[in-house]
Order: structure tokens, then sequence, then C-alpha cells
């Protein structure tokens, strides 16, 4: 998956893919363990930060030379090159990806929620902050 998303974020000119990249950032989905290793996602992270800077691909490229991400970086080349890689579908699935991990976020944040102000009317203590966090999340 990350060859390919590199590639889309070094080769699209599409704003829409890019703007899913700069969601992914807003919504700290690369806080997740997202990839395997740490160094590669951080990297990463720092090329999406680049490029949504408008800073062109060869910039990038020449950035993360000696790097873990040259790699990766180098075989989404070849498989430009080779034609085997589908800009949509890959947006499209990483997009899905996003989505399903804000629905769980946003899930956990709600049911936290609830359960605290559950308690707190158990108590009788329930407040307009509770209800006002409940309404924020949702």
């Amino acid at each position: 998956m990350i060859v390919n998303l590199l590639n889309v974020l070094l080769e699209s000119i599409n704003e829409f893919h890019l703007f899913i990249f700069e969601k992914s950032l807003d919504f700290h989905f690369f806080d997740e363990p997202v990839f395997q290793d740490s160094e590669v996602q951080e990297q990463f992270v720092e090329a999406i930060k680049d490029r949504l800077s408008n800073k062109d691909k060869f910039y990038i490229i020449e950035k993360f030379r000696g790097k873990k991400l040259e790699k990766i970086i180098e075989k989404g080349m070849k498989r430009r090159e080779e034609n085997d890689i589908s800009e949509e579908s890959c947006v499209k699935y990483f997009t899905e990806k996003l989505e399903t991990f804000v629905l769980l976020r946003n899930a956990q944040q709600i049911v936290g929620s609830v359960k605290n102000a559950d308690a707190n009317m158990s108590l009788g203590i329930m407040d307009e902050k509770d209800l006002a966090t409940i309404k924020r999340n949702i």
C-alpha cells in the first residue's frame, strides 16, 4: 500500500488526491501505527508535508536519498514506468481506510462521552458540559 500511496503523493496533480493526504494529517491518521516501521512513517508524513507545500517530487526524491523512504520511492517509480499503478483505486482504498479510522475514533469518543454523562446522571450531577461534549463528538 505505501508504495502506491507514495507514488500517488509524488506524481498526482489531482487536487482531491492531495486533499485526502492533507486530511490524513489533520485527523492524525499517521499517529497510529499504520506502517510497521516508525522511521518510514515519519518520513512519509514529512514527504506529505513537503508535497502539500508545493515542493516538487524531485526535491522530495533528493531529500530522502539514503533514507529508508528512498527504496519505497524507487519501487513506486518503477511501478509507474511499468504502468502498474492505479491512482484512483489507490486513493479510494486509502480514503476508505481513513474514513474507517475517523469513524472508529469518533465512535470511541462518543461512547466515552455517553458513559461519562450516564455516570454523572446516576450521581445526579449531569450538567451542560456533558451534553456539549456529546454534541461536539457527534
